[in-house]
């Protein structure tokens, strides 16, 4: 005999099944993806930057070089000296989401692995509630298949309203979080999620090393602070570095963290390069970014522990040369960096690196999405993959230094795919987000 429990996940299922996407999910996806847009077009002449870049995917496990935002469990460095915020315990709950096959009209928002085969996915989904569920996935080959865990009791979305999320990151296949703005975490493979207390709404969230990093903002003080905090990546015990970095006077910044083994990077845009940080031995210390005196934003990527990349949108804030994207190299750690002359064909800060020659970055048409790519350190660019779905991708990333993955969302026809590299980027091919058959 069913139980009412059974009963009710039976109809929810059902639910979803038969119900079509609402418009006010396709509204919420909308946002999403004009909010990539916006920001990922900086460089272009005449585009206001206004948002974050979503920054660049957290994938590998430790016995390969990744690329950028490393994921690789290992022993923990010195944690900060000023204690920091610690788990909400009176929010941990059990969630009770349906567990299955992937639901209909589902939309991802964001893809992490921790290694080769093993990822998980945030998104959304219609279901009976009148907002879209919050919906989680997971693959444990390569993104052939898929099935649903619990989700946290969070909304997907992209405005940082209170109560939501739009990022993912696993350390492990059992340790993980979500975060934008509220920051939520699972140590047993997402079975129960528990809302961790921050003061500020956190902007950027990676692992490596054994240990998690998250950098959040704090727009209480004047000017607004952004302040990093570390935790072995088993529990939360966050701690808050000593050192804090003030926010711009643009009225929109955001903050992203790579790390590399047990060396990491910050970088804050407000609308141009603003400030920066760097892990050391001693833990989070002020650094002077690449690229503060361009007039424009800019990302990192560092596919070895000294070997640093910056792709940075010059000219979109001023200056007297017009707009334009190009790379910078360091070969000592962020020490110093040396420019690219060539252009970097494409206006968009979503790139990421297999290793000190071989860059890929997304670019978009009103007709047609496409990836480019480096392989001699940004001298020469060639397509390696182009889509007639013209939403941008998400979350662009390499878990080796052969195996490459990105999100691309479908926001127009309800669906979403991973875009997958296991030549080193030279090739790219779709796969849709779908469950066993």
């Amino acid at each position: 005999m069913r139980t009412e429990d059974d009963l009710r996940r039976l109809l929810s299922d059902a639910a979803q099944r038969a119900a079509g996407p609402s418009p006010d999910a396709r509204a919420r996806v909308g946002r999403y993806v004009r909010r990539q847009r916006a920001w990922r077009v900086g460089a272009v002449a005449g585009v206001a930057i206004a948002l974050a870049a979503f920054g660049l995917v957290t994938l590998t496990r430790p016995d390969h070089r990744a690329s950028v935002r490393v994921v690789s469990p290992g022993p923990n460095p010195s944690p900060a000296s000023v204690p920091g915020p610690e788990p909400d315990t009176r929010s941990s709950i059990s969630t009770t989401t349906p567990t299955g096959t992937v639901p209909a009209g589902f939309i991802a928002a964001s893809i992490t692995f921790v290694s080769p085969k093993d990822g998980f996915v945030l998104g959304s989904a219609p279901c009976l509630s009148a907002r879209p569920c919050t919906v989680i996935l997971r693959t444990s080959d390569t993104g052939r298949t898929w099935q649903r865990i619990p989700a946290p009791a969070a909304d997907v979305g992209a405005d940082n309203a209170p109560g939501s999320v739009s990022h993912i990151r696993f350390a492990t296949t059992t340790d993980g979080w979500v975060y934008g703005p509220d920051l939520w975490a699972t140590h047993d493979g997402g079975l129960r999620w528990s809302k961790i207390h921050v003061d500020g709404q956190v902007e950027d969230l990676e692992a490596s090393a054994g240990v998690a990093h998250y950098i959040v903002l704090v727009s209480g003080d004047t000017p607004a602070q952004h302040e990093l905090a570390s935790t072995p990546i088993g529990h939360e015990a966050w701690e808050l570095s000593a050192n804090s970095l003030d926010q711009g006077a643009a009225p929109v910044a955001d903050a992203h963290i790579v790390l590399q083994g047990r060396r990491g990077w910050v970088l804050v845009n407000a609308r141009t390069v603003d400030a920066g940080a760097r892990l050391t031995p001693d833990g989070w210390v002020l650094w002077h970014p690449p690229c503060a005196d361009v007039f424009g934003p800019a990302a990192l990527m560092a596919p070895t522990a000294g070997e640093v990349i910056a792709l940075c949108s010059e000219g979109a804030w001023g200056g007297d040369k017009p707009p334009s994207n190009h790379l910078y190299f360091s070969a000592n750690g962020g020490d110093s960096f040396a420019r690219v002359r060539t252009d970097v064909p494409s206006p968009s800060l979503e790139a990421a690196a297999a290793n000190a020659d071989t860059v890929v970055v997304g670019r978009s048409s009103k007709d047609k999405y496409e990836l480019v790519a480096t392989f001699d350190r940004g001298h020469t660019w060639t397509t390696v993959f182009s889509t007639a779905v013209v939403d941008p991708i998400v979350d662009l990333g390499f878990t080796t230094p052969d195996q490459g993955v990105a999100i691309q969302p479908d926001a127009d026809h309800h669906t979403s795919r991973l875009l997958l590299t296991t030549d080193g980027g030279h090739h790219w091919r779709a796969l849709p987000i779908r469950g066993s058959t």
